[in-house]
């Protein structure tokens, strides 16, 4: 009979906290601005506590006694909507909101295709550690961290889109983005939001400076970040080439991206791909739960050498797997290598663990990676240059960082990945060279091209008496560039 009594106690303390929850409600709206946050934040941390303990509750019961779970939803309120296709996480952040029913693969035991990734908690790792083992080398989950920041707290779908709440100048995007990408239409793509960590509460929910230096004089956990320098840098830059004629008023050469805030529901996910300009990163998963696979540049060449060799008739089950049609895959119909390259970029994250895994598997391909599960309140640190995919196994919100220090910073401002724009490298190279001049030796003759380069496009613009006029002028500056280069060689 205890379980009974222990029951009937449960949903009396339901009815009573929620009772309490719109009392509080319609008392805060009374109150000044400052006694209406202070009551809503811990009242809203009583309500999570508790949803904590009654999921506990509920999973036990189901458990012991076969209860049926739609009565124990109507007594505790169970966010019923995220179906049997994975396990409700303790505290739900997209409460009652739509969540799509597909059922996601367990990826338990003999699914598991290569390395661990090593989980290190934060009491046993340091700066130093980090340093001599994992920077630029190999992937990390750093444990500990994450469960004491704001963001564990306020990052629901309903404080996000509350239109009087504390993301109030953000909510209209969040709700547009939020029903979007986890409605059908959503395509099991993610929700990116392009350097809101760096805004006000978003960088103290996320506090991302504490995990990288964001200056000459700090470091953090990852070491130091040269992106917010480089950025700075970069738009004086742009304002000068503007004012010399290089570049024309109003043209688009944004600065890199620094941060996201992700979301994505169950299903949803990165495909296979390496991060842009050669940055390291980090990724911290505020809620949810996720599949990380890793593979080096080496070890996906190899992959796609193996399929290759398979023959026409298992690339094109491989392409079945992908949305490219026909036309997409024209330019690479000659050269098998460069088509099984392309399809596997291509293959949604649920289809690369559901489908693409157990093909290679059943044609005895094997390949080197390494795997994680990542869960709610770690932080997945990758090394520049190397492959990943990601899975959402649950609904999932968190955010990230892209990092660039002195290892990187060349390649950063080559981005071999991307076609060559003189803009973008004469930008770059004036960004860096103000902080770090000597690394940019080994690049010496990529700065000068980019401005040359820059400086004939803004020749062709000009009419040609402006132009004539101006190549004393041009001469002049390139021969300093090269001059303050070949100083730094020296």
């Amino acid at each position: 009979m205890h379980w009974i009594c222990l029951l009937v106690l449960t949903g009396l303390l339901a009815v009573y906290n929620r009772g309490n929850s719109d009392a509080s409600n319609t008392n805060a709206d009374a109150m000044d601005a400052a006694s209406a946050s202070y009551f809503h934040d811990w009242s809203w941390a009583v309500r999570q506590s508790w949803s904590q303990v009654s999921d506990n509750l509920r999973a036990s019961l189901v458990g012991w006694y076969k209860i049926p779970t739609i009565f124990f939803s109507k007594v505790l309120g169970s966010a019923t909507k995220h179906e049997s296709w994975t396990a409700v996480s303790s505290a739900c952040w997209t409460g009652s909101h739509r969540c799509r029913p597909k059922q996601i693969p367990e990826l338990q035991g003999d699914v598991w295709h290569g390395q661990r990734v090593p989980k290190i908690d934060i009491a046993d790792f340091n700066q130093e550690i980090f340093s001599l083992n994992f920077s630029h080398v190999r992937p990390v989950v750093v444990t500990g961290v994450v469960h004491h920041w704001p963001a564990r707290i306020w990052w629901t779908w309903d404080e996000l889109t509350n239109p009087k709440g504390r993301y109030s100048a953000y909510h209209k995007s969040f709700a547009a983005g939020l029903s979007f990408y986890f409605s059908p239409s959503g395509k099991n793509d993610s929700l990116f939001l392009d350097n809101l960590i760096l805004e006000q509460p978003f960088s103290v929910d996320c506090p991302y400076a504490s995990l990288s230096g964001q200056d000459n004089n700090s470091v953090g956990l990852f070491g130091s970040n040269f992106l917010p320098r480089l950025n700075q840098g970069w738009a004086v830059a742009k304002a000068d080439a503007v004012r010399a004629g290089l570049l024309e008023p109003g043209a688009d050469f944004p600065e890199a991206i620094q941060g996201y805030v992700v979301a994505g529901p169950a299903g949803s996910g990165s495909r296979l791909h390496a991060d842009p300009e050669s940055t390291a990163y980090w990724n911290a998963l505020v809620h949810g739960r996720k599949h990380w696979m890793f593979l080096s540049a080496k070890d996906f060449d190899a992959l796609v050498a193996s399929v290759a060799s398979r023959g026409a008739g298992f690339v094109r089950q491989v392409s079945q797997l992908t949305d490219l049609q026909e036309q997409d895959l024209e330019f690479a119909q000659k050269d098998q290598v460069r088509l099984v390259r392309e399809l596997l970029l291509n293959i949604a994250a649920y289809r690369w663990f559901e489908s693409l895994l157990p093909l290679l598997k059943e044609a005895s391909i094997n390949f080197q990676c390494h795997e994680v599960i990542a869960e709610a309140g770690d932080i997945v640190y990758g090394p520049p240059g190397m492959f990943h995919v990601v899975l959402a196994l649950e609904d999932s919100i968190g955010c990230s960082e892209q990092l660039v220090d002195e290892t990187n910073l060349v390649q950063f401002l080559q981005d071999e990945t991307n076609r060559y724009d003189p803009a973008f490298a004469h930008l770059g190279c004036q960004a860096a060279r103000k902080h770090w001049p000597h690394l940019l030796a080994s690049i010496a003759d990529f700065c000068i091209k980019g401005e040359q380069d820059l400086t004939r496009q803004a020749a062709r613009r000009r009419p040609s008496s402006q132009a004539r006029g101006s190549d004393v002028a041009d001469e002049s500056r390139t021969s300093s560039v090269r001059d303050n280069l070949h100083r730094v060689e020296l």
